[in-house]
């Protein structure tokens, strides 16, 4: 009795993505007789991207029938399942059982979950290298020379206009810029004055500014510190200071008298 139960039993030889895959390889095997069951080949029908998640459309057929099926499919030339299994190498077959311990993956077939190791290796490497090349904040501020385009305060905008001799950079897109020294300087137009001079440095994330000598009320505090593209916008509780990068500001500088 036992060993009729398991001739009955249906058993799988090969598995693919899509069930018109099986139309061919079903007839070969019909037509030598041999009762053929076609697993979760209607889910995958309602959905094709279901396929992944099911592990496949599978071709089954009677245990007891197993080793003449897989004969006339590897005489016909196809790859069988249990095929795949004998050609996978040691340290294939040991992350196959690693990665089927997880929830998410063990219904996934082992070759899209291999993929998606992959994919996230790769994405972990670039994102590494991008966190290793990218300046940091304080290169960005200090290696570039910002133009200070207007300044947002108590919800209007200024555009400033410094007094006095001011710093022009030759062949330079704009002349009113803030500029942020090494030394923990920084330099902010005026707005129908001289310069404004104070202090600068990293708080974590944030970009404390000090000591201006005038307008303290408007310069002095803490910034969010927001890069995009070649625009630079710091923004403080009451004040946004509207930046980009000077085109040309690698050339040199000299001063003129307004």
């Amino acid at each position: 009795m036992i060993e009729n139960n398991l001739s009955n039993r249906f058993v799988t030889i090969i598995t693919v993505s899509y069930p018109e895959q099986l139309a061919v390889i079903r007839g070969y095997l019909e037509a030598e007789g041999i009762e053929c069951f076609v697993q979760d080949e209607l889910t995958v029908q309602v959905n094709p991207f279901y396929s992944n998640a099911v592990g496949g459309v599978k071709l089954q057929v009677r245990e007891s029938d197993k080793e003449e099926a897989c004969e006339i499919l590897r005489s016909a030339g196809y790859v069988l399942d249990e095929d795949e299994h004998t050609e996978t190498s040691p340290f294939m077959t040991k992350l196959d059982n690693i990665t089927s311990k997880f929830p998410l993956l063990k219904r996934i077939r082992f070759e899209a979950r291999l993929l998606i190791i992959i994919t996230l290796l790769i994405t972990i490497f670039v994102l590494g290298i991008y966190f290793i090349i990218r300046p940091s904040t304080e290169k960005r501020l200090t290696e570039n020379s910002w133009c200070l385009d207007y300044v947002t305060y108590a919800g209007k905008n200024y555009v400033p206009k410094t007094t006095g001799f001011v710093l022009w950079f030759s062949g330079g897109s704009c002349v009113e810029s803030i500029t942020f020294l090494e030394d923990g300087r920084v330099t902010i137009p005026g707005f129908s004055s001289k310069r404004i001079y104070g202090m600068w440095h990293l708080d974590d994330k944030t970009l404390q500014i000090s000591q201006t000598d005038t307008l303290e009320f408007i310069f002095d505090g803490a910034y969010s510190i927001k890069f995009s593209d070649r625009n630079l916008i710091l923004e403080s509780e009451k004040t946004t200071l509207h930046c980009r990068v000077m085109e040309n500001s690698h050339l040199l500088p000299f001063l003129i008298e307004y």
